[in-house]
């Protein structure tokens, strides 16, 4: 739990900010000890062996960084960067089918570089929509997220980053998120309180963003605790893209390609009607694509009719 910083100090002594954080820290502690009677995922790295992937329910968009279990520690690890990428790039690896709208997360980490930027996300939309909380070296930055590009809401100044062991807890409950990051065992703190509108829903994980200055760097995790006082929910499979492929008249048929894909590992099926409502309706076989997770279908349709499709996507890491 938070500690408010010990009973027994005069009033008269106490910064205003020195009470706002002993608040924040009293009321997180009381948020945490109801998420407790609800949903627990407890996931210690140290009980796994050495192996690709953090396990199940984890999922990486980015499959082409190394992203696995060793030595007792889950890695994302970022080589040098170019001058091409995008300063903000987020790295994030999503705890899927764990939807939930308010929840106490903590992760137990360090990092191999002190210009790494990591940190806890939620509240996921799809692949490239979320909101997350970052240690950036002297500072926890809260943003939106949207693709390469981020929105700062909040920022607040915390003891530099170093390459120990540290904690990071963000909590999201009634409208607020709070924060804090300090070196492992030492005493707990909230240092950034932000209110967030709405109650959306959304798969929570782990964000890391590349330094600055474009150094490698890798972010291991000894273990990631998520709490929440509802139930967690499946993540369902977004749609990336659907396009169309460019037509080829034969006589009286067109050939055409349908090609979609998925935000998270799914199986696509393409339906196909000459009808808006899809009163009939023509089906290809089902696809089970690796990553990129995307799938094409060729057909071939009678010339001078509608065609309208659509991509049915079932999660392969649910029900």
């Amino acid at each position: 739990m938070f500690d408010s910083g010990g009973p027994g100090f005069p009033l008269g002594r106490v910064s205003r900010r020195s009470l706002l954080a002993a608040t924040g820290a009293l009321l997180l502690s009381r948020r945490l000890g109801e998420a407790a009677a609800g949903s627990v995922y407890d996931h210690r790295f140290g009980r796994l062996p050495n192996q690709s992937g953090w396990g199940a329910h984890w999922f990486s968009p980015h499959f082409d960084r190394t992203f696995d279990v060793h030595g007792g520690r889950g890695r994302l690890m970022l080589p040098a960067g170019l001058h091409t990428t995008a300063p903000n790039q987020p790295i994030p690896a999503f705890l899927l089918d764990h939807e939930c709208p308010d929840a106490h997360q903590e992760l137990q980490f360090r990092v191999t570089n002190p210009q790494l930027r990591p940190g806890l996300l939620f509240r996921r939309q799809d692949a490239s929509r979320y909101l997350g909380v970052t240690v950036e070296h002297d500072h926890l930055v809260l943003a939106s997220y949207i693709r390469t590009r981020r929105r700062i809401l909040a920022r607040a100044p915390v003891p530099r980053l170093g390459v120990g062991p540290h904690v990071l807890r963000v909590a999201v409950a009634e409208g607020r998120v709070t924060a804090g990051v300090w070196e492992h065992g030492r005493r707990a703190r909230v240092q950034l309180s932000e209110p967030l509108s709405g109650r959306a829903s959304g798969a929570p994980g782990v964000l890391v963003l590349p330094p600055l200055d474009e150094s490698a760097g890798s972010l291991d995790v000894a273990r990631y605790l998520l709490s929440s006082r509802g139930s967690f929910r499946h993540t369902a499979p977004q749609t990336a893209f659907a396009v169309t492929g460019t037509p080829i008249a034969n006589a009286n048929s067109v050939d055409l390609s349908l090609r979609a894909g998925a935000d998270i590992p799914a199986t696509i099926q393409f339906e196909w009607s000459d009808t808006v409502g899809f009163r009939t309706v023509q089906r290809s076989a089902v696809h089970t694509p690796g990553p990129p997770y995307t799938a094409r279908a060729d057909i071939n349709v009678p010339a001078n009719q509608p065609l309208y499709w659509r991509a049915r996507l079932v999660s392969t890491r649910a029900a």
